[in-house]
């Protein structure tokens, strides 16, 4: 849960706002202001160093949430009723009888823009079915990000039944992603660096298979999210088949999604399936892409894949498995070759806002058919 200030500036409005954020289900109330607060009120709730001010919109409104964000850079601000203009300090506005999934669906939507905001790159992964080397591209991205980039980088184990990363890097953390989770309502300020281990310059917070842990909740990742806020340059998520209740804030509040899948009909027409369900959660098409992994030159073509899957953007990544392989078996990324020169100037391309593929380099459009622009003249 995610501990959360009310400011409201009479009772009514109060109640309206205690029975939204209690029928939400991810906020824990640390003060409940059904009055308009003074300045040392609020220096007092703000002590307690809420995650989340949930306030209505009033005539000093603005200036509250001015104070609170000078003092609490992390805390996230949504203000509910805005009529006028918005508070600059905002995160989020929500009209005037928003629902608890309205509520909802701002949280990661406000994670995104403070992201943006400080300049860092949220990523998803979600993979079309098992065995589409989702996890591979995610990871080996990650690594290129951090080495080539010099970004900060946090990779995230979200498949938490399966965690293939934690077999393909050799790694076993002390605190698995879901014990971790298991303590999180438990924590006041949430130590990051209990469950992180480090792999090839970047930071992972890894799975473990644990069948005796928790499932998380929604709160879980929305609050892992905002503790790893200014702290990462990138932060890559390895999302399991199927968006759940729980990585649906993460899926939302992400800036770039990837729907990771191989050339064989069962793989496409599971893609065609990701992608119905991102359309249903109103995620925008320009902030969609399919990876076509293991992509060779007798398969169909980027703009038959396009035209299959009703998605413009189609990167394709080579088949490789001896080079995998091997990466597998040494516990490293994926080594000097074709397939690692792709993988460099993919996550270059994230960071450069390459999103054709027309801005990556010759080796890529010479060995792994990107091929927008031949096909187009055809």
């Amino acid at each position: 849960m995610l501990r959360t200030i009310l400011i409201s500036e009479s009772a009514e409005s109060a109640g309206q706002l205690r029975y939204l954020a209690d029928i939400c289900g991810i906020f824990r109330v640390l003060k409940d202001f059904s009055a308009l607060p003074s300045s040392f009120e609020i220096q007092r709730a703000i002590s307690l160093e809420p995650e989340v001010v949930l306030m209505e919109s009033f005539t000093e409104s603005a200036r509250l949430a001015e104070m609170i964000a000078a003092q609490c850079p992390r805390t996230l601000i949504l203000v509910i009723g805005g009529q006028s203009e918005a508070p600059s300090a905002a995160d989020a506005v929500l009209s005037a009888g928003a629902s608890a999934e309205e509520l909802f669906e701002a949280m990661p939507r406000a994670i995104g823009k403070r992201f943006s905001s400080r300049g860092c790159h949220l990523f998803s992964f979600l993979p079309a079915k098992a065995g589409s080397g989702c996890s591979t591209i995610a990871l080996n991205t990650a690594v290129h990000l951090a080495q080539d980039l010099g970004h900060r980088v946090l990779f995230v184990d979200a498949d938490l039944r399966s965690s293939a990363v934690t077999a393909m890097t050799g790694l076993k953390p002390a605190i698995g992603l879901e014990s971790f989770f298991d303590q999180f309502d438990n924590m006041t300020t949430i130590d990051l660096d209990k469950a992180i281990v480090q792999w090839e310059g970047i930071d992972l917070l890894l799975g473990t298979r644990s069948m005796d842990a928790g499932i998380p909740s929604p709160a879980h990742y929305i609050r892992l999210l905002s503790c790893a806020l200014g702290r990462f340059d990138s932060i890559v998520v390895d999302l399991p088949e199927l968006v759940n209740p729980a990585t649906l804030g993460v899926v939302r509040a992400s800036h770039e999604r990837f729907v990771v899948c191989t050339p064989e009909i069962p793989s496409l027409l599971l893609a065609e399936q990701r992608l119905s369900d991102l359309d249903r959660l109103r995620v925008l098409d320009d902030q969609v892409g399919v990876i076509v992994n293991r992509w060779h030159r007798t398969d169909p073509s980027p703009k038959s894949l396009s035209e299959i899957l009703d998605q413009p953007r189609i990167l394709t990544f080579p088949n490789d498995y001896r080079t995998v392989q091997k990466s597998f078996a040494d516990c490293t990324p994926v080594g000097d070759s074709p397939l690692a020169e792709a993988f460099r100037e993919f996550a270059g391309s994230l960071v450069n806002g390459s999103r054709d593929g027309s801005g990556f380099g010759g080796t890529l459009k010479r060995f792994f058919g990107f091929q927008r622009a031949a096909d187009s003249v055809a």
